[in-house]
């Protein structure tokens, strides 16, 4: 299906139909926006998002002939290239002192190539980022569309992944598939006045994307989403009378909604005994007591090791790290925990990974992503990237591997330079 979607969006760039080219790399590098997985057999086992970097190096070649060879730098880019000379010079540790071949440093680091759009998105069409804004909606829509029928009815469509999970009490029950990649992010730009539905529609989208969140029963999503309301509100820095009783409301249903199923409330319930009970002593209780001991034994490892600390382990495949780690995922067929392998929590893997410097230069880059929320009045776009960034740091981060994968950043980027390029012609026209 990869090879399908290369092949069209190859077509569409010699077109130069670049909206659907975004759209295209954004399915390759998230597992087709969350309705599959990253392995593919067809024609010959592979990597999707390798795929999506085969793509991505053609629209970077494209741009590159296109605009003459040039690269837009920025403050952003700074940050960018003092990360990439920490992987050149981690790279170089590798080789001379990890003794770690070439085709080891490529499978495990090749994702950080997605990162250098910073270079090239300022010269996407402004038009070009709106159509794509609208074709993603429109996949992600169809996706949750089908996890909820999926979930409902028990049928199989294109066999979206649910969950079984077990209560405390014992009780079993399933959850639905883990939301399309960029729901929390629609959520929050359909709760501003970018888009200019009308209110129907507008609330369709919401109402969908809410349900799909709900029967994930995921609770950080959740979690992140009442948050994401609130801060929508109080940073639009409106705060009338009419906006708060919205605020109200809406916090007042979707809590209702969360609360009023037992096995949600129960979801709920657990964490928190899970957070209450955490101690010391590595003793298990629930997922978040799994992923912060999971965080601190890779620490505890580097910790051991100068080298270590300050680089990370650098760019070993799973298969040759020896076991170590007991706190893990079992692989299914071997049962052997996988030690550097943590879609669970991001953090374990950047610390384990590029060690604290490097993790350091990544969190500078990071950071100078949200320097879009002083673009928050002129565009509502802004406001909107500025909390999808800042939940996805500071929460979804502790569940998700997402922010560790360099392929994250290309919406936020292309969003970025689209709201700073409409800013500038506004500013212009005064």
């Amino acid at each position: 299906m990869d090879i399908i979607i290369l092949i069209i969006s190859l077509l569409s760039l010699l077109r130069g139909k670049l909206a659907w080219v975004l759209l295209g790399l954004l399915a390759l590098t998230n597992s087709y926006l969350g309705a599959g997985n990253d392995l593919s057999t067809f024609l010959f086992p592979h990597n999707v998002s390798d795929s999506g970097i085969i793509l991505y190096v053609a629209l970077f070649l494209y741009i590159l002939k296109k605009n003459n060879g040039k690269l837009k730098t920025s403050s952003i880019g700074k940050y960018l290239i003092a990360f990439y000379i920490f992987l050149v010079i981690s790279i170089l540790i590798d080789i001379k002192l990890n003794n770690i071949d070439l085709i080891s440093i490529i499978n495990t680091g090749r994702h950080w190539i997605f990162l250098s759009c910073v270079f090239i998105f300022y010269f996407i069409p402004t038009e070009d980022v709106e159509k794509l804004v609208i074709y993603l909606l429109r996949a992600t829509a169809f996706i949750s569309g089908i996890i909820l029928i999926e979930y409902l009815t028990g049928i199989k469509i294109i066999g979206i992944s649910s969950v079984e999970d077990v209560t405390k009490a014992g009780q079993a029950f399933v959850r639905g598939a883990i939301p399309s990649t960029f729901t929390l992010f629609f959520i929050i730009l359909l709760s501003g006045d970018y888009f200019k539905f009308s209110r129907k529609i507008k609330y369709f989208y919401i109402l969908l994307f809410s349900a799909v969140l709900l029967v994930s029963m995921i609770r950080s999503m959740l979690a992140a989403l009442v948050i994401g309301i609130i801060m929508s509100v109080i940073l639009k820095g409106k705060l009338k009378t009419k906006s708060i009783i919205r605020l109200i409301a809406s916090l007042v249903i979707l809590t209702t909604f969360i609360f009023s199923n037992p096995l949600i409330k129960e979801r709920f319930r657990s964490g928190m005994d899970d957070l209450t009970s955490l101690n010391i002593d590595k003793n298990i209780q629930g997922t978040f007591s799994y992923r912060i001991f999971h965080l601190a034994e890779r620490m505890d490892y580097i910790n051991s090791n100068p080298q270590y600390a300050i680089f990370g382990i650098g760019n070993v495949v799973e298969k040759d790290f020896r076991d170590i780690f007991v706190i893990g995922i079992k692989d299914s067929e071997t049962q052997r925990v996988w030690q550097l392998v943590s879609p669970d929590i991001s953090w374990s893997s950047l610390f384990i990974r590029l060690g604290y410097l490097g993790t350091f230069f990544y969190f500078l880059f990071y950071l100078s992503t949200l320097r879009v929320y002083r673009f928050r009045k002129q565009s509502s776009l802004a406001l909107s990237l500025y909390i999808y960034l800042c939940l996805s740091l500071v929460m979804i981060s502790f569940t998700s591997f997402d922010i560790a994968k360099g392929q994250f950043m290309i919406l936020p980027m292309l969003v970025f330079f689209y709201i700073i390029k409409k800013v500038n012609v506004m500013n212009h026209e005064r």
